[in-house]
């Protein structure tokens, strides 16, 4: 695992501009000049990620439960009830025996409830006094906006949680959880969902080599994997397949992806460097208003409106009769694109049986002068609150800790390479991809504690209507404004 989580660190030199909007990929491979990505060495023995230990002390909690609840879909974050032979589960399985036995505590199966649901218990067991749960793994976009109502606990009180330690991602505890030295939320590699719901595209080989696009890693190594790229090859990649000059479901497309998502938008905007707002000498200031991210939608506007090779599904999954059905995979396994758009978690088990090979790329970014790729989780993953009735503060620290950085160290690394890798993913490039779409996560004040409230899920609407970035922008400004505000006054309150 070390050699691909460590050791591959790209250095991109990038020499031109990406190419204009219409380009054919013949021809943006000749204007292509890139320079070759130097890998570097692998890492030593004294460096390999598996022997950074935490600083947690012996403890011994006299066999306590340790009782959790959480959304439905993250149940695999922190339980497994036995040794099935499955290998992520196992790895859970071992995780948690062995902090378990260091620690003398029972982690009990976890409380599983819909998340809206989830966050009107933990209202209720605040307001009525009931330390039911040491930990909550509520979903991050819920959660941002219940951190502001005062019933989670500021992490830097609960002991033993080092948040410089690896297994913390430092975007999320340096830019965007962590605010006037109060951090309500937090997520750790103890939460496998975010990294299963993290933004990235799929490629199916065979009918890309079909349109002759090359090797796509190389034009990633190269820096050259950028908006202006996925538009030349939507304006150039399209078949009328049934012929009946319609542009139809049933057509062969370049791309499928979903205008209407948020979250997925989201993560083209991070991916070209589009950031919604910061905090700046202690006030919220708004950063969307500017050139590039004009320039950003309006490219995604052609993107997802004017090119013919795309097939939008708007929403990226439906739900009848309880049935949930990922329709940007559904359109890849049909044979119908030759890129999609999908989140880490349903590459590895949505194409397994795929006939196909097919590969795995990072978000596109705005131009080659960009200097990294850089993608966003979905906001429906978990994250990691302790209530603020809770007592067991010196066990929820050890417990949490203990099990992130074995997660760290073991989990991860099973979670990257055998469900990813030798399940889902099928070659050794793009099982490095993957890690390294997994490295380039971004989150921030903005969009952690978007909150519904937000830019977030404006973002669609911001696409749809490009040529009118001014009116949509105004339209929602102040109201904006005044909610970031909000969350802001709210950190800098003194707390009780």
């Amino acid at each position: 695992m070390n050699k691909r989580w460590f050791s591959f660190l790209l250095a991109m030199l990038l020499i031109l501009a990406s190419c204009g909007n219409t380009a054919t990929p013949e021809e943006i491979a000749q204007t292509s000049e890139a320079a070759p990505v130097e890998i570097p060495a692998e890492e030593t023995e004294e460096t390999d990620a598996r022997n950074i230990k935490d600083d947690v002390p012996e403890l011994d909690f006299g066999s306590a439960s340790f009782r959790s609840i959480g959304q439905s879909s993250g149940n695999k974050d922190i339980y497994a009830a036995e040794e099935t032979g499955e290998a992520l589960n196992d790895a859970i399985y071992i995780r948690n025996r062995s902090v378990e036995e260091r620690l003398n505590v029972v982690i009990e199966p976890m409380e599983e409830i819909w998340y809206t649901d989830l966050s009107s218990k933990i209202h209720q067991c605040v307001l009525g006094g009931d330390d039911a749960y040491e930990l909550i793994l509520g979903q991050m976009e819920q959660s941002g906006a219940d951190s502001q109502e005062g019933i989670f606990r500021n992490w830097y009180d609960v002991p033993y949680t080092d948040f410089s330690k690896p297994w913390y991602p430092k975007s999320v505890t340096d830019r965007s959880a962590s605010i006037n030295g109060k951090m309500y939320i937090v997520v750790s590699d103890m939460l496998i969902t975010f990294a299963s719901n993290t933004w990235a595209v799929v490629f199916d080989k065979v009918r890309a080599a079909d349109f002759g696009l090359g090797s796509l890693y190389d034009t990633v190594y190269a820096g050259e994997w950028t908006l202006d790229y996925l538009l030349g090859l939507s304006d150039s990649v399209y078949t009328d397949t049934n012929g009946d000059g319609n542009r139809d479901r049933d057509d062969l497309y370049a791309f499928t992806s979903a205008a209407g998502d948020g979250c997925l938008m989201a993560s083209f905007l991070y991916g070209s460097e589009v950031r919604f707002a910061e905090i700046r000498d202690g006030q919220v200031v708004m950063t969307l208003n500017n050139d590039k991210s004009v320039s950003v939608f309006e490219k995604l506007h052609r993107l997802f409106y004017e090119s013919q090779g795309v097939w939008d599904t708007n929403s990226a999954y439906s739900v009848t009769d309880g049935v949930v059905t990922n329709l940007l995979l559904t359109q890849f396994t049909e044979g119908k694109t030759v890129f999609a758009n999908s989140t880490v978690g349903s590459i590895g088990s949505g194409l397994r049986e795929y006939e196909n090979d097919y590969g795995v790329l990072p978000i596109p970014k705005y131009d080659a002068s960009q200097t990294e790729y850089y993608t966003v989780t979905d906001a429906g993953c978990n994250i990691m609150a302790v209530s603020v009735i809770a007592e067991k503060l010196e066990m929820i620290g050890a417990v949490t800790e203990c099990l992130a950085a074995e997660s760290f160290r073991s989990v991860m690394p099973t979670y990257y390479d055998i469900t990813l890798a030798a399940k889902g993913v099928r070659d050794v490039e793009s099982s490095k991809m993957m890690d390294y779409v997994l490295r380039s996560r971004q989150l921030d004040f903005a969009y952690m504690y978007d909150g519904w409230k937000g830019w977030v899920f404006h973002s669609s609407e911001f696409i749809s209507q490009a040529g009118q970035f001014a009116s949509v922008y105004k339209k929602y400004e102040k109201l904006t404004q005044k909610y970031y505000d909000k969350v802001l006054a709210f950190f800098n309150e003194p707390e009780p």
